[in-house]
């Protein structure tokens, strides 16, 4: 996934395997630093679906400026979901299972009414606080 072993030490070090924060870093200020523009820059992350295979379904920003687990506040969900957008998409048509909680349900339903369809192309990644979506330091 990492195009660098920089950038795959950084994961390792600061994301936990489902790829949010970790809560401690230890005693180095560079690592907290960084866990802290970590938390700044997935608050402003927002994803175009492509193919889905790179989105988190559960816990990434992708369904407009809400990730899923934010749609089912104040319910908890386990945060050692790993499932993506692409296990549930296929072409034009979700294939969500039946749901016992109306919630969750409602958020499926949310879902499907965005008009979403799986296309060949890597799943993009936007920067919220720019019209063009691209990141740039000013406008973090």
């Amino acid at each position: 996934m990492e195009k660098t072993a920089f950038a795959a030490f950084l994961r390792r070090r600061l994301l936990k395997k489902d790829g949010t924060p970790k809560s401690a870093v230890g005693s180095s200020t560079v690592l907290l630093g960084l866990c802290r523009v970590c938390e700044f820059v997935q608050s402003a992350e927002r994803w175009v679906v492509g193919n889905g295979s790179s989105i988190r379904l559960w816990y990434d920003t992708w369904v407009g400026d809400h990730s899923v687990e934010e749609l089912l506040k104040p319910n908890w969900i386990p945060s050692n979901l790993t499932a993506t957008v692409s296990e549930f998409l296929e072409g034009d048509q979700w294939d969500f299972p039946a749901a016992a909680s109306s919630t969750i349900q409602a958020a499926f339903e949310r879902i499907k009414a965005l008009g979403i369809k799986a296309t060949t192309r890597e799943d993009l990644w936007k920067w919220a606080h720019c019209k063009t979506g691209s990141f740039t330091v000013k406008s973090a």
